[in-house]
């Protein structure tokens, strides 16, 4: 069944290549329609440049015509790139993409999230849904704190929030989403902060040192794996869910290039991901990763 789903725009445009090219007057006047080409931008995070192969690479299996565009160094950029028209593609999050259109209510569920996220945006843009894959934000410990106080979930923390330091990003800090004040009023506490870094990496880095306790930080942050963090369960839910959404430039949105995405945002997982991440931190290429992900899934039954 993938293998069916993934090839089936390949097969489509086979199929119209091959009615072009035919013997007869007839079969010689059908033109292949030109699609658009569809320039998928991406930032210098790992997870981004990851995931815009995953997506490019399958478009172009799909028949799909894509451009690659250089990484840049924040979303900001891509999105004043997809504004302009230089990009058609990239890959976001749900709350992320939220809170920069200034939804400040975060909905709990994708499906709410994908609603608001369409009300808010621009005629010129738009999203196809949303991936299985999430970068929920988690709480991470060190095995030497977990052992100590015997955790398996944050309200476990929450009891002993007066012996902990808490790390995290300064934006995690402020965050209206998730940050500081919001864990502190879901479990009924105040733990104690120690600002350790610009990023999810950094403040897994903390941890380890014994900087801090324990971190928040995406829940696909490799260095949890090569770390050897371990996370702990939001049992109040107060995190809200995060999933990867593709956004578009909505002229680039054909229904070929769409039902490639969609596909594709059904075959990740947060697991499938992670361990992409850690193989990516171990120093292999994001275009060889994501190009072995796409073929053991067109080889699966």
């Amino acid at each position: 069944m993938r293998s069916t789903r993934i090839a089936l725009g390949l097969s489509l445009v086979g199929a119209l290549l091959l009615a072009a090219c035919g013997g007869d007057d007839e079969a010689d006047a059908v033109e292949v329609p030109v699609t658009p080409t569809v320039n998928v931008g991406r930032t210098t995070e790992p997870l981004s440049q990851l995931l815009a192969e995953i997506y490019g690479q399958g478009m172009e299996n799909a028949g799909v015509r894509v451009g690659r565009k250089d990484p840049v160094e924040s979303l900001d950029v891509l999105h004043q790139q997809l504004a302009a028209g230089t990009v058609q593609f990239f890959p976001e999050t749900t709350v992320g993409l939220l809170e920069r259109l200034g939804v400040t209510d975060i909905p709990a569920t994708t499906t709410d999230q994908l609603a608001a996220i369409n009300e808010a945006l621009p005629a010129e843009q738009s999203v196809s849904g949303s991936s299985s894959a999430t970068v929920t934000q988690v709480v991470a410990c060190s095995t030497s704190t977990i052992d100590e106080f015997e955790l398996t979930d944050l309200s476990g923390l929450a009891e002993v929030a007066d012996e902990v330091t808490l790390g995290g990003t300064a934006a995690f800090e402020t965050s209206a989403a998730f940050g500081l004040e919001l864990l502190n009023t879901s479990y009924d506490t105040s733990f104690a902060f120690t600002a350790s870094g610009d990023t999810d990496g950094d403040v897994a880095a903390a941890v380890a040192a014994g900087d801090v306790d324990c971190g928040v930080m995406s829940g696909l942050e490799p260095t949890i794996t090569t770390l050897g963090l371990l996370p702990l369960t939001d049992d109040l839910g107060a995190a809200p869910v995060d999933a990867v959404v593709p956004l578009w430039q909505a002229v680039a949105a054909t229904p070929e290039a769409v039902a490639v995405v969609t596909q594709i945002d059904s075959l990740l997982t947060p697991e499938t991901l992670r361990a992409l991440l850690v193989k990516l931190e171990a120093g292999e290429s994001a275009d060889v990763l994501a190009k072995a992900f796409i073929a053991s899934q067109a080889s699966s039954g």
